[in-house]
């Protein structure tokens, strides 16, 4: 199961409950349930009594009982080789270290790059004192990992963020100019799979109503643990190539 586009959310979701495509797509196009119109809030999506209201719709009287692998997404930059992710997608600490180490090799005769490099470093150790995830982060969707969130683009990795701003213009531009904006589409159990199911419903919703919106859940959790390269689907580079809208 993976979120590439709509009518991707609308094939997976036939997979979870086990009818056609067909049968998705017409309730959603056709019969979609007249207490979700494009008014509503969106932390109706956030109630799981919602499953109830799509499985009557379709007919179905038990939520299937399983859990297995789905794609997720983690949005970042490379320098447009595959080797680059050779270890797999690394959490939050272990992947800013390897991030420096593959572009020492270009800036290490800057004055300012030990100075992003410790404050790389040191933004996420604070970081991880705070959070309980540690990474990696991913999104449950392609649209919001390439779109969503305020359009954030990543020009620059979020650990050289301060609270005032950019560490170093040159590093800004290194990162826009020199490394590709990529998106690491991978396999992993998700932390709810009523949420994830959920969370495929809300991105169809929107896409059905063309409305903008960020996502409402994050149902991969990291933990700190690295995702395996075995478990790398995809690179996703020519993001604007992906069709994601209706029509």
């Amino acid at each position: 199961m993976s979120c590439d586009n709509y009518q991707d959310a609308i094939r997976s979701l036939s997979i979870f409950y086990g009818v056609d495509y067909a049968a998705i797509a017409n309730m959603v196009e056709r019969d979609w349930p007249a207490v979700l119109p494009s008014s509503v809030e969106y932390c109706e999506f956030l109630d799981e009594r919602l499953h109830f209201i799509f499985m009557s719709y379709l007919g179905i009287a038990n939520f299937p009982d399983a859990m297995f692998d789905v794609a997720f997404y983690h949005r970042t930059r490379f320098d447009g080789h595959e080797e680059w992710f050779d270890q797999g997608v690394l959490n939050a600490q272990d992947g800013v270290v390897a991030f420096f180490k593959k572009i020492e090799p270009e800036l290490s005769m800057y004055s300012w790059f030990d100075l992003v490099r410790s404050r790389s470093i040191a933004n996420v150790i604070d970081r991880n004192r705070c959070e309980i995830n540690r990474g990696p982060h991913a999104y449950d969707t392609f649209f919001d990992a390439a779109y969503g969130q305020g359009r954030l683009n990543f020009d620059v990795p979020e650990f050289a963020l301060t609270s005032t701003g950019f560490c170093v213009e040159e590093f800004v531009v290194f990162c826009r100019e020199r490394l590709k904006p990529v998106i690491v589409k991978f396999l992993a159990k998700p932390v709810s799979l009523s949420r994830y199911i959920l969370s495929l419903w809300f991105f169809v919703f929107r896409e059905k109503f063309g409305l903008e919106g960020d996502p409402l859940y994050f149902n991969f959790y990291g933990g700190g643990a690295c995702v395996p390269n075995e478990k790398i689907v995809e690179l996703i580079i020519d993001f604007d190539l992906r069709a994601c809208r209706l029509g």
